[in-house]
């Protein structure tokens, strides 16, 4: 199922719960954080090391990107910095990174490197802001009960908003979204606004 979206620029951040709920993407089973979000998905490397300060990889903060593994249904949740101590102290390498390491991912834990992973990544805060419109636009893949839970909260606002809808390259009207019967287990969905479409 793929569903196309053009919506006015002011209601765009409203997606973003989307992305903070996690979408999917697939890579070769045991390939570094690195890998994914610099070589597939065009991240890069300066807004990696700058901007990215801190990361989960299934709830455990990670310092060194190039030397943690994702394997299959792995969960990685990307942060700016985030406020006070707590957030020092989760930030990759940072000078209270000791304080955390019984929780820390490990370097050495052994990842299957055989086949497909698929990855949930969840973006928060400020990467939320500047990567959102970006993943938004290129397309994600997200489950159908989030998709749907969101259009059922949002639709009243997305009516007056949307500019176009499309359903399988097929126009329908955003209302219509609302009464679908989702046998997908994930949707490909891919929102622009007008000015970026």
């Amino acid at each position: 199922m793929k569903i196309y979206i053009v919506i006015t620029t002011e209601l765009l951040p409203r997606f973003f719960k989307l992305l903070e709920q996690g979408f999917i993407v697939t890579t070769q089973a045991g390939c570094s954080i690195k890998n994914l979000l610099c070589k597939q998905l065009g991240i890069e490397e300066a807004y990696l090391d700058k901007r990215i300060q801190t990361l989960f990889l299934d709830g455990k903060p990670v310092d060194k990107v190039e030397k943690a593994y994702l394997h299959n249904d792995a969960t990685l949740a990307l942060s700016g910095a985030m406020p006070g101590l707590v957030g020092a102290t989760l930030r990759k390498g940072g000078a209270f990174a000791a304080m955390r390491n019984t929780i820390s991912y490990s370097d050495e834990a052994s990842v299957n490197a055989n086949g497909k992973a698929r990855v949930t990544l969840k973006l928060f805060n400020m990467v939320l802001k500047e990567l959102g419109p970006v993943f938004l636009k290129s397309g994600i893949w997200i489950d159908r009960h989030n998709f749907s839970d969101f259009i059922s909260h949002n639709l009243e606002d997305l009516k007056p908003a949307c500019e176009s809808v499309d359903l399988n390259d097929q126009k329908i009207d955003v209302a219509a979204l609302a009464e679908m019967n989702w046998d997908d287990t994930e949707l490909f969905l891919k929102v622009t606004t007008e000015a970026s479409s």
